[in-house]
């Protein structure tokens, strides 16, 4: 009897031990000063928050116009490839609620959709795109039908709502880059109606306070995108710990067929061992992840992103490496491991300050070409340098951001162009002419390119 209860008593120990290894692994530390202070945003009053008015977005799936050929051709006339004004007139008319509630949410000193703490939740994006592009469209119809004042004002309303996007306290890539997508739709319709035939001095004055809207490359939110992803990653690390175990199972059985990629992108199943460390995740996902613990690891790392934002693309030096945490045998027994896992993997945000640059070279860009237009307007010629447009049109020389430098010129060429992502001066080219995918096109992104037109002839 004796030898029993010794033989039962040795695995009962041994199994006390593990769960109290197990326990002991499951504390978490807590949040340094630096990660408290960006975790959390401070939620902005009603009377301040013009997202109040647009609200109406999250119905109908996220979207104001379900046509998806009507959104279609509405991009088309955005962008000049064609042009109905009949097709203009009736869709202004019909969604001149949403344009007058768009009205009263610019006028508003912020724009802050209801705080959520699931980080998967995200503005209805779809309607607010396309919201802009009414918007737009109206100021396209105006400027055909020669009412330029009118055309500035919707011009004017789609940037201050681009702004107001771009500058949502908990910003994010997604959120940034979406408002550059409708910031850059607005400048396209800029440089299109700059180089109109008809327009005078007076206007191009008037088009040129409408881009004192935006931020210089240096003052701008492109830091804060940083400190939102940061928050999204806390975020997402803490969701396990705001669902019952019945719904972390049930989401477990979800995914746990869905397909995994190796370092080449390539699709494969999971296998036994991912299929059970995601297991245990659901099942006690408070030893495989301490969201404060893997915080404070990553507000390092996007604290350094953050540092690099308004230097000039030349200067920024972040990791472009983009792996995948791949666990094996040892991250099952591993505390932590998840957060671990995430605090070892760098993600390629390159490519983000790039694309940053290349949008502000266009405004930059814009800005120059207006104050040449206006310069060639009174003196019936071009200037011959950018710097002969100071004071008298331009406070200072457009600085390319790719290289902190003044924009290049060519007189000859009628161009303004960057010297891109090979910080090299080729002198610009017509086939760099810049366009919103121009990151992916190597005579663009290394050449990035602007025309403008003449007035008269000389």
């Amino acid at each position: 009897m004796k030898v029993l209860r010794t033989g039962f008593k040795f695995p009962l120990i041994f199994l006390l031990a593990i769960l109290m290894w197990i326990t002991v692994n499951c504390f978490d530390a807590d949040l340094d000063r630096g990660p408290k202070q960006h975790v959390y945003v401070e939620e902005v009053e009603e009377t301040d928050n013009g997202y109040q008015y647009l609200s109406f977005l999250n119905d109908n799936d996220y979207s104001l116009i379900s046509d998806e050929s009507i959104r279609e051709k509405l991009l088309n006339i955005v962008e000049g490839k064609e042009w109905d004004s009949k097709f203009i007139e009736k869709l202004l008319e019909d969604k001149k609620e949403a344009l007058s509630a768009l009205e009263l949410a610019i006028l508003k000193p912020k724009f802050q959709p209801p705080i959520s703490e699931d980080p998967l939740e995200m503005l209805p994006f779809t309607g607010i795109i396309d919201l802009n592009r009414l918007v737009l469209s109206a100021s396209v119809l105006n400027s055909k039908n020669g009412d330029f004042i009118n055309a500035i004002e919707y011009l004017n309303k789609s940037i201050l709502f681009s702004q107001s996007i771009k500058n949502t306290p908990d910003t994010n890539l997604i959120s940034y880059f979406i408002s550059s997508r409708m910031e850059h739709e607005a400048i396209s319709v800029i440089h299109r109606l700059v180089n109109m035939k008809g327009i005078d001095s007076k206007v191009l004055a008037k088009i040129s306070l409408v881009l004192q809207s935006i931020p210089d490359y240096r003052q701008s939110s492109f830091s804060d995108v940083f400190y939102g992803e940061f928050r999204f990653g806390y975020k997402l690390a803490a969701l396990p710990f705001t669902r019952s175990l019945k719904e972390r199972l049930a989401e477990y059985h979800i995914t746990k067929g869905a397909d995994v990629y190796d370092s080449e992108f390539n699709a494969r199943g999971k296998n036994t061992t991912e299929k059970t460390y995601e297991l245990l995740q659901a099942m006690i996902p408070w030893y495989f992840i301490h969201p404060n613990e893997t915080a404070n690891a990553l507000f390092s790392k996007y604290d350094t992103y953050a540092k690099e934002a308004h230097k000039y693309c030349n200067e920024v030096n972040v990791s472009s490496i983009d792996e995948q945490f791949v666990p094996d045998f040892w991250d099952l027994i591993s505390p932590n491991s998840l957060g671990k896992g995430w605090e070892s993997t760098d993600t390629n945000l390159k490519g983000y300050y790039i694309r940053n640059c290349h949008a502000h070279m266009y405004i930059e860009s814009v800005r120059a070409i207006i104050a040449i237009k206006r310069f060639e307007a009174l003196n019936r010629r071009l200037p011959d340098s950018l710097q002969e447009l100071v004071p008298g049109f331009l406070d200072t020389v457009p600085v390319d951001p790719f290289d902190g430098s003044s924009l290049r010129y060519s007189k000859e060429n009628r161009w303004v162009y960057s010297v891109g992502i090979n910080f090299r001066d080729d002198g610009g080219s017509s086939q760099g002419e810049y366009n919103f995918y121009c990151g992916h096109n190597d005579v663009c992104s290394t050449n990035q390119t602007v025309f403008f037109m003449l007035s008269t002839k000389y």
